[in-house]
């Protein structure tokens, strides 16, 4: 659950007469029991029955008090409408206006109580306590409102806090209207100019964040600097109980010319006054593209009587906002997401243009550990704008508020901006390490030029961003020509148009999806534009993201869910972003939004949703990881199927031989590991990654492919069998390629299979290639200038050879870029053949991090054999970021350190590394297989302790399937060489489970069951057609034998589909079936009935003889299982897997299908 504004993870205190002290914070799933079990009639009279779940589930804000026990005291909940249904949603600004008196209530500044709950004893306190709380959280908040009916009183505890408000005359209500405010519990802040008798109160202040200044400019520098204040510079303070809280010294003289050649200032008019002879276009039009901007997060500030401080800002804004609307476009960037009352959703971020603020774009179809990159902007920067007109901007040089202040420091805007009345904007600039606090959450970041080399940020505020009449209403036929003026300078802006057409026309898009248009208005200006759809493909959604990380979908309406195609907001009012969100939900009766980023298919080039407009609320949006799916046999399922440049390190170094003196590989070995330093040439290709492969692939295909020359192949790996088959499918017939052995390392071949070898190299022969074995590159050109080669030279145990060449592909043994090792180097890193790390990534310097295979163990390990490079890459990576985790955020616990005699141990990894490909003959390879040091599969299988082979098919026939089951009956090999495509998602599940969860694979193959993994003998099933379910647990070997269908249902018959596709497996290839087994697992480690001990406890009896059996252990532990509660548990647990998760898993039936 989330809510409107964090609460501040501080403790929020006040001593009560009672002496006891609060601590508030958010409200949390685990409070619900708590929440539920203190409903009582009361509670049901003022607020109505209600469903808590669903309740906290759509809050804006939820509150929760503890005492300094850490018990729950209190809870109050808060939404953005009426508390009793007593008038829809979008419209109770008009019923409070039509039945009460002196309202002065809008959509920014005003929350309601839904709920409210608090211990008899301490009720009045708690009560204040949460106001004051959630006053403080939320900035702009100036009114919250309860509706109770009539007839009821509101009792004392919250007759504290609330003031009844007055009803008109010939009002026709059946429920009284309860106010609290603000300035009775935290008071905006009062605001004058500095004296130097505030010198006292603001010391210990800044103290507190650093000593820089004080140590710099001498001990009373802030006296100084305050006794030294004109009419340019001057400094004001807030006060809160006539004690100085706040400081904030401002300066009107501003270096502009400096920040025009530093900043994209465009969408301000370069901070500038308008003069008639500004030169603001350039000769002729270019395209903009932006750097990355920060994320920010909108904290407004409420004024006591806005519709009043609007009314005297009118003036000075009007003709401001008119000419912005103009001459600027607005922030706009693409997303996937769900923003939403209690959170929102995000899955990638992409921009292709944004003028106010900005943000990076991701290049798709690169790697996907690939950082974020800025575009390049070389067109915008040949030309800056002229600006001949005065300065409008005014600074901020200094800038301190007490902690228990700070979300109040919006309040100094509103004074220094009647300082300097002339002056339109504010800027200040921080070093780019400060994190955003809460006085810049409301200023719009400026973009800088990619040749800034200022170490600032750059942000700016305008005096219209003080207005708090900024309403969110339905889009109107009316309103067309302001929206076409807010948006031109926008790329997209017909989509835009035409989708407001839609609108207008008829509510709906041409395919008939219900379309909703709202604009944000400020004195009766259009400063924004949003619009939505209905969200037509939740399920599809639902199924591929893992939306419910964020949100209890069984508690959202199919019509909660909308798809937010167009968001465009003035720079200006960028820090209403989010209460402009929030109003689109409200009045579109939504609770979730979503937005799709489309892949983009052209190599290299960032992506360009070219179906929607950009988005400038990226920064209130959550990311939504993608869920792996089930790769599912759809023919066999029918209706129950569900809807870089090559571097000279990475250059083989020729032994330079002279292969017409006869030189043997014994003569050359010496000279072979050396680093190559001569020219690279520009046919030689080193692949190591996708790029590089496309790159090779394109330069094939113009150079190489429709001649008559050679390509050689180099090296040992599995990438020499790969790149050859792509160089068959490109066309290239197998008389040219030529794969060059090196002498073996060790005896530990690139497969590892005998059987999938001699199927390999039949298929190679079959093709034409020749291949040649034990062979060391001795010269290019017979040692003439490299660049390019023609002919390559090799010497073998027997005599040497030499081939003319085309393209040369290089797959020998990896070694450190030589750039890499320098820069290792130059930063004092111990570097021992690879780079020095202990078991938590640490280098010798504690500041640097380090992971993956340029990484080795320290040698106070012991372990010189093992490296990252023997693990799991992405578990690697997983492990990494959670010992970083706690650096960037401070709240979470502290990484556990191992104890002192266990820190000297390498940890372990325990996730699959997999390798696959294309193989020459067209064979799909893959191979899955438990971590560790590589060792020869025929020493692996004379260990008494290997465990068992299960082999089916032939390799030369593509049907080869081979799993090794571990002696503990864990699957822990996968190998298969087939014809057809292998589902690798699908078998990388199945590593690591127990075989009795594969059906009981290992008694079936015994039988005689199983002779073909790839195909099964049909079986004939009596009942309905879903898969059955049948549990038996046995804690010896897993949680429980899964899916497995009666035995005596099994008939000889021909042959059907696969083993691991027949519908009992697809449930183990559910991303969510792991959660599933911790599940069942705790169920069984502690569901007990009373007096009797737990499953877990029972295996761990029989282990240390505490029981003595008349019986088999084995028998025992089934029999008591099925006398216990953890059998009814385990099975409901399963039956409610398979219902909720049925989108996925309609070939099972579920209660209430049959």
């Amino acid at each position: 659950m989330s809510s409107l504004s964090p609460v501040s993870p501080a403790t929020a205190s006040s001593e009560a007469p009672s002496s006891v002290i609060f601590s508030a914070r958010r409200t949390e799933s685990y409070d619900i029991p708590n929440i539920v079990s203190r409903i009582n009639f009361i509670t049901e009279t003022l607020f109505g029955r209600i469903n808590v779940i669903y309740l906290l589930e759509k809050a804006n804000l939820a509150v929760t008090l503890t005492n300094q026990k850490n018990v729950t005291v209190a809870h109050a909940v808060f939404l953005d409408y009426p508390n009793w249904d007593i008038v829809d949603q979008a419209h109770w600004e008009e019923y409070l206006e039509e039945n009460y008196a002196q309202n002065r209530c809008t959509p920014l500044n005003t929350l309601f109580m839904h709920l409210f709950m608090a211990r008899n004893e301490c009720a009045a306190d708690c009560s204040k306590e949460i106001m004051k709380t959630v006053f403080k959280t939320v900035p702009e908040l100036h009114y919250i409102l309860l509706f109770i009916p009539s007839q009821e009183n509101l009792g004392t505890d919250l007759s504290a806090a609330f003031e009844q408000v007055k009803h008109v005359q010939d009002s026709d209500t059946d429920y009284n209207l309860y106010v609290c405010h603000r300035h009775q519990f935290c008071p905006q802040l009062h605001i004058r100019i500095a004296r130097v008798e505030d010198h006292d109160d603001l010391t210990p202040i800044f103290m507190c964040h650093n000593d820089t200044l004080r140590e710099t400019y001498g001990e009373y520098f802030l006296a100084e600097l305050i006794e030294a204040q004109d009419e340019d510079n001057l400094a004001v303070v807030c006060e809160d109980g006539g004690k100085a809280v706040g400081f904030m010294s401002v300066c009107s003289e501003v270096n502009i010319q400096l920040l025009h050649d530093c900043f994209d200032l465009g969408p301000f008019h370069g901070l500038c006054k308008p003069h008639p002879e500004d030169i603001l276009k350039p000769p002729e039009e270019t395209t903009v593209s932006v750097e990355e901007s920060s994320s920010q997060t909108s904290q407004k500030a409420e004024v006591t009587d806005a519709k009043d401080s609007d009314k005297q800002e009118d003036n000075r804004s009007g003709s401001f906002l008119s000419k912005s609307s103009v001459t600027t476009a607005v922030a706009s960037s693409a997303t996937i997401g769900v923003p939403s009352k209690t959170g929102s959703i995000l899955h990638k971020i992409s921009e292709e243009k944004t003028l106010a603020t900005s943000s990076s774009e991701l290049p798709l179809g690169r790697d996907r550990s690939m950082d974020w990159k800025a575009t390049e902007i070389p067109d915008r920067e040949l030309f800056h704008p002229v600006y001949r007109g005065e300065v409008n901007a005014f600074c901020i040089q200094l800038f301190c508020i007490d902690e228990k202040h700070e979300t109040r420091s919006l309040d100094f805007m509103k004074f220094v901006f009647n300082l300097f009345p002339d002056r339109d904007f504010c800027i200040i600039s921080v070093p780019h390490m400060v994190p955003e606090f809460q006085l810049i959450q409301n200023f719009v970041r400026i973009v800088p030029f990619s040749n800034c080399t200022l170490d600032q940020e750059l942000y700016v505020f305008h005096r219209s961003g003080l207005l708090k009449s900024f309403l969110v209403r339905a889009a109107k036929s009316s309103d067309v020509p302001a929206i076409e003026v807010l948006i031109k300078t926008l790329d997209l802006n017909r989509s835009i148009l035409d989708d407001l057409s839609n609108y207008i026309s008829a509510r709906r898009d041409p395919d008939g999806t219900p379309v909703q248009a709202f604009v944000a208005e400020v004195l009766n200006q259009i400063v924004g534009i949003s619009i939505i759809r209905n969200e037509m493909d939740i399920e599809y959604i639902r199924s591929h993201y893992n939306i419910e990380d964020f949100i209890y979908f069984s508690h959202y309406q199919k019509e909660e869910h909308g798809h937010l195609y167009h968001f465009a907001l003035n720079p200006i009012f960028h820090h209403y972003a989010k209460h402009f969100m929030k109003e689109i939900l409200r009045l579109a009766d939504k609770s979730c939004l979503y937005y799709p980023i489309y892949p983009q298919s052209e190599e290299g080039k960032f992506q360009n949703p070219c179906a929607h407009s950009l988005t400038s609320a990226l920064h209130y949006m959550v990311p939504v990881r993608p869920r792996r799916q089930i790769v599912y046999p759809l023919e066999k399922l029918g209706i129950n199927a569900p809807s870089k440049q090559v571097s000279e390190d990475q250059v083989p170094s020729p032994s330079g031989a002279d292969i017409k003196k006869l030189f043997t590989n014994r003569e050359s070995l010496e000279n072979c590991n050396k680093k190559y330093t001569g020219i690279v040439p520009s046919n030689l290709f080193v692949l190591c990654d996708d790029e590089d492969s496309l790159v090779a692939m394109k330069w094939l295909k113009e150079k190489v492919v429709f001649t008559s020359g050679n390509v050689i192949v180099y090296g040992n790996t599995i990438d020499i069998y790969t790149t050859i088959e792509a160089l068959l499918s490109l066309g290239i017939t197998g008389c040219r390629i030529h794969l060059v052995h090196p002498p073996l390392r060790s005896n530990i071949t690139s497969l590892n299979n005998n059987a999938i070898e001699e199927a390999v190299q039949k298929a190679l022969s079959r093709a034409g290639v020749t291949e040649y074995h034990d062979s060391l590159l001795a010269q290019w050109n017979d040692g003439d200038h490299p660049d390019p080669i023609t002919h390559a030279s090799f010497t073998t145990k027997t005599k040497p050879f030499r081939l003319q060449c085309s393209a040369f592909f290089n797959f020998t043994h990896k070694r450190v870029d030589y750039e890499t090792f320098k820069a290792v180097n130059d930063a004092c890193l111990v570097y021992d053949g690879r780079l020095v790390i202990d078991t938590n990534f640490h280098t010798n310097d504690v500041a640097i991090r380090a992971a993956g295979p340029l990484t080795k163990f320290s040698n106070i390990y012991y372990a010189n054999e093992w490296t990252h490079s023997n693990f799991n890459s992405k578990e690697i990576g997983f492990q990494l970021a959670a010992t970083m985790l706690n650096l960037f955020d401070p709240t979470l616990e502290p990484v556990f350190e191992p104890p002192e005699d266990m820190d000297r141990l390498i940890p372990i990894y325990k996730g699959c590394k997999s390798q696959g490909g294309v193989l020459p003959g067209r064979y799909n390879y893959v191979h899955i297989f438990k971590p560790g040091i590589p060792t020869r599969l025929a020493v692996q299988e004379t260990q008494p302790n290997y465990g068992m082979a299960i082999t089916t098919g032939d390799a030369q026939k593509g049907s080869y399937f081979r799993i090794h089951v571990n002696q503990y009956s864990m699957i822990e090999t996968i190998t298969c060489l087939s014809k057809k495509a292998i589902p690798v998602s699908n078998y990388l599940c199945l590593f690591g489970q127990h075989e009795r969860l594969l059906n009981n694979l290992c008694s079936r193959w015994r039988e005689g069951l199983i002779t073909n993994l790839y195909r099964k003998r049909n079986r004939d099933r009596v009942g309905p057609s879903k898969e059955q379910m049948f549990i038996s647990p046995d804690l010896d070997e897993g949680i429980s034998r899964f899916l497995e269908p009666p035995r005596d249902l099994v008939l000889q018959g021909q042959l059907g589909q696969s083993y691991f596709k027949e519908p009992w497996a697809l449930v183990i290839y559910h991303d969510r079936f792991t959660d599933l087994k911790k599940e069942l697992r705790q169920i069984l480690e502690s569901a007990q009935e009373e007096e009797l001990p737990s499953m877990q406890e029972l295996v761990r009896q029989i282990m240390e003889g505490e029981l003595a059996l008349l019986e088999r252990p084995k028998t025992y532990l089934k029999r008591c299982y099925k006398q216990s509660i953890s059998r009814g548990l385990v099975e409901k647990s399963i039956l409610d897997y398979l219902n909720y998760n049925n989108y996925h898993l309609p070939m099972f039936a579920w209660p209430g299908i049959v």
